[in-house]
């Protein structure tokens, strides 16, 4: 029966999202973001989205402009939307065009389902995910399905619920030790802990409860520091890049009075000197005073961080 209540408010979702307009919707506030590169003496548009947060400061729409083959900012190309009910992610939808959300053809989805406030299932056209909780409703395993087969992972905790490893059955774990404000991450290629390879690294360092310093393997392994103003605003990041060559990047964030993010500059460090390479403006668009400060700063995280593809891999 529950199931057959949220597979009902599914899609109920989508009739209702196709009542909506694009823009201009009541209650909600629009961010557009337009990136300006160097090789264009950041003169020249070359790629814009606009976000849109409802009054709870949740992203319910991005919309791209231009496509891979067309570069036309005038033109929306990928769209993608997400329903909430009570608070809860229940669906995401992507649609390759304009027409293509008009005539809701979509290109991409994922449901998801709960089951007492635990995610425990997302199914989607492309894969599919389970989630298992212990008595105490920790997540202690997931699987994922695709065309290509399954994989399982699973997740281990303290007494004080801090993870302390995790991993891929068969493949690699992780174990992570905490001492004060730093965590340090021991790798394993595997589960078996006779003569696999190991590294040991500093993964994580916290002060006064914000990321200072970080590790990370995704666009090639790379490290970052973070500082940040007195209000607790993120300044700049500097990050170094270790791929076919070691780089230094620096990103700096400007933000308006009410406190959005207005600006990210990002640099690279080329013979001693910090050279612009990027830049990303934001213009906001709406009642803003329908956020609080601590609904501004989600829909800040959300614009600053975006999906971690090469625009954000700076920051």
């Amino acid at each position: 029966m529950r199931i057959f209540i949220y597979i009902f408010l599914v899609l109920t979702s989508f009739n209702k999202s196709f009542s909506q307009e694009l823009f201009g919707q009541k209650n909600t506030v629009e961010i557009t973001q337009k990136w300006f590169f160097d090789h264009s003496k950041f003169k020249e548009l070359e790629r814009k989205e606009i976000k849109v947060f409802d009054k709870k400061g949740r992203l319910i729409k991005d919309i791209e402009f231009g496509f891979h083959h067309n570069t036309n900012l005038k033109l929306i190309g990928n769209i993608r939307t997400y329903e909430f009910q009570k608070n809860k992610l229940i669906s995401e939808k992507t649609y390759g065009s304009e027409e293509s959300f008009k005539n809701n053809q979509i290109q991409f989805y994922w449901n998801y389902f709960y089951n007492k406030s635990k995610l425990k299932r997302v199914s989607s056209n492309h894969s599919n995910y389970v989630y298992t909780y212990d008595k105490e409703n920790k997540l202690i395993e997931w699987t994922t399905k695709n065309d290509l087969g399954s994989r399982k992972f699973f997740v281990k905790y303290d007494d004080n619920e801090n993870i302390i490893e995790r991993g891929e059955y068969g493949n690699w774990t992780k174990k992570y030790t905490r001492e004060k404000d730093t965590i340090k991450i021991i790798e394993y290629s595997g589960l078996s802990r006779k003569g696999d390879t190991t590294k040991t690294y500093v993964s994580e360092v916290y002060s006064k409860d914000k990321i200072i310093y970080r590790k990370e393997d995704g666009f090639g392994i790379n490290t970052k520091k973070y500082i940040y103003f007195n209000n607790g605003n993120l300044k700049s990041v500097f990050t170094r890049v270790f791929d076919e060559t070691e780089r230094d990047f620096k990103s700096e964030l400007v933000y308006y009075p009410n406190g959005f993010i207005r600006q990210i500059r990002k640099y690279e460090l080329k013979e001693n000197a910090w050279i612009l390479k990027q830049q990303t403006e934001f213009e906001i668009n709406g009642t803003v005073s329908i956020l609080s400060k601590k609904e501004r700063k989600k829909t800040n995280e959300i614009l600053i961080n975006g999906n971690k593809n090469w625009l954000q891999q700076w920051l």
